[in-house]
């Protein structure tokens, strides 16, 4: 039908993808787990997530209560303070 096209190239967020959904070291899989145990802290969830080593995190060294993600459309820093209570909320 010669309809003019162009290639598009894209970025592979497999990466991403797997920092936050990934089993068993993903953020969530951290999150999930640290709701589980008993005296689960948003303090012992932030060390979890500091210690996975993947390109797209950042952990600031002044802030231990904060992380980055750098999301395809830019960097969104998170604060870890309340993350267990709402994951625990059942809406």
């Amino acid at each position: 039908e010669k309809i003019p096209w162009s290639h598009v190239d894209f970025i592979d967020n497999q990466p991403c993808v797997e920092l936050i959904a990934g089993h068993p070291h993903g953020i969530l899989s951290s999150l999930d787990e640290e709701c589980r145990v008993p005296g689960g802290s948003d303090a012992r969830f932030a060390h979890k997530v500091r210690v996975i080593e993947n390109q797209y995190l950042e952990v600031p060294k002044t802030n231990k209560d904060l992380f980055k993600i750098r999301h395809y459309a830019g960097t969104v820093s998170y604060s870890c303070a309340g993350f267990l209570e709402k994951n625990r909320d059942s809406i």
